[in-house]
């Protein structure tokens, strides 16, 4: 498995970021009381192998990427050594904005296990939003009372609490709070922006860190999000297919007819980059690509393109897909949750022009489970616990060496190597969800 810089879902992560020129993409990936260690030298797995998607014609005669055809299966399986962080809401489950949040995971090739995943915190409000910064760190927003998450005017007294999470969410830091109702929409390394419910005349984003707004240059969609690029935020173009940052210059343009405008992206490995499209604001179909220097290939959607949340490898790419019409009768109507079919977590695999659904655990009955979205995806190759506190990671397998993290039980780790006999105990190299990679006390693993 791939190494969680590169699994870990980023709204985009891209780093020094150079505009494209035709077809040719120059992208460049970014991240991103028991005892145990982490070592800069443990490896985080095998890295992923650099295949070329399928041959095709490299782009259309206005530089569009030529449309394949595209196969849908249902017979995804979940990635063995892979855990995922899912919000669920909209579709009758958590409808008017707000999400419930669990986490997936599977240690080695062993079953699928899952666990709500919310701290006691959480309890009394509803989550609104929850999201992955390039390294792995995980940002939520909570309003209180439980009632802020219907439509319509808050109640008087709403409240908005900020959590971080450094651990893959098995514990998470009070931020603060600000009045009303706030949702967060990216996250940064070190901060996350929220817009509030009640924005008129477009979003208004805020840092959760200091309360500053975050700058919206002259010719960005303000009916839109921001996006994360190298670390750093930046905006859709309004009226062409490019990125900007908040001053204005354009970070990324990619090769589209006039009048595409980019709906999410995400860097992938050696300079790929996927990302999804509508061709014009009246046009339903959305398009999702991938772009590779010298080299690009695209799917045409009927009605919203999947979601870009994570490479597996090179080719293959999480994302939450559209159940609807692309299973048709599927999903009997006496099932369907809120009379509706909903998004489920797929994997597009560029080089094979497949889909494939995740069925088990997200589709019962032939239907989704709402609208479930990978938040992010970490390394899971063992877990925390009977440490009655929390695990030491630390730079060297030995107990006075650094600690890096202490982790609390559950948390679930990456494999970094190997194991190692030292200071009269077993140590086993590990990477934590927040990509640090050091040693741990074996006694305190739990493997598939």
């Amino acid at each position: 498995c791939v190494g969680t810089a590169r699994r870990t879902r980023l709204w985009l992560g891209l780093a020094a970021v150079g505009v494209v020129a035709g077809a040719a993409a120059m992208f460049a990936l970014t991240r991103g009381s028991g005892d145990s260690t982490a070592s800069p030298t443990a490896t985080s797995g095998p890295a992923a192998t650099s295949t070329p998607v399928a041959a095709e014609p490299t782009s259309t005669p206005d530089g569009s990427p030529p449309i394949s055809p595209l196969v849908i299966r249902e017979d995804g399986e979940f990635p063995s050594g892979t855990a995922m962080l899912v919000a669920t809401g909209g579709y009758g489950h958590g409808g008017g904005g707000y999400f419930r949040v669990q986490r997936f995971w599977r240690l080695g090739n062993g079953p699928i296990q899952s666990d709500p995943y919310l701290p006691r915190e959480f309890e009394d409000g509803v989550v609104s939003g929850v999201e992955a910064g390039p390294n792995g760190r995980l940002f939520a927003s909570v309003c209180q009372p439980v009632q802020c998450g219907t439509e319509g005017d808050a109640p008087k007294g709403t409240l908005t609490q900020f959590y971080r999470s450094t651990d893959g969410g098995a514990s998470w830091e009070y931020l603060g709070a600000r009045s009303g109702r706030w949702w967060i929409r990216a996250a940064t390394d070190n901060d996350a922006f929220a817009t509030s419910f009640e924005g008129t005349g477009g979003w208004v984003f805020v840092s959760v860190r200091t309360g500053a707004p975050a700058p919206q240059p002259d010719g960005a969609d303000r009916e839109s999000n921001p996006l994360v690029v190298g670390g750093e935020v930046v905006w859709r173009s309004a009226d062409q297919p490019a990125l900007v940052s908040s001053t204005g210059a354009t970070t990324v343009q990619l090769p589209l007819a006039h009048g595409s405008r980019i709906a999410d992206a995400l860097g992938g490995p050696d300079g790929r980059i996927a990302a999804s499209w509508s061709t014009s604001p009246d046009d339903g179909a959305r398009l999702l690509g991938i772009f590779i220097q010298g080299q690009s290939k695209a799917f045409r959607f009927p009605s919203g393109s999947p979601e870009p949340s994570a490479w597996l490898d090179a080719n293959r790419l999480l994302v939450s897909a559209e159940v609807g019409d692309r299973r048709p009768g599927a999903c009997t109507t006496a099932a369907r949750t809120g009379g509706a079919i909903g998004r489920s977590p797929a994997i597009v695999d560029f080089a094979a022009n497949t889909l494939s659904f995740i069925t088990v655990p997200f589709l019962p009955n032939g239907c989704a489970l709402g609208t479930v979205r990978p938040v992010a995806v970490y390394e899971a190759s063992a877990q925390v616990t009977g440490t009655g506190s929390c695990l030491n990671v630390r730079e060297r397998p030995d107990t006075s060496s650094t600690s890096l993290a202490c982790l609390k039980d559950g948390t679930l780790l990456g494999f970094g190597g190997g194991d190692t006999d030292a200071g009269g105990g077993r140590w086993t190299a590990v990477v934590t969800p927040t990509g640090e990679r050091g040693w741990a006390a074996n006694e305190f693993l739990v493997r598939e």
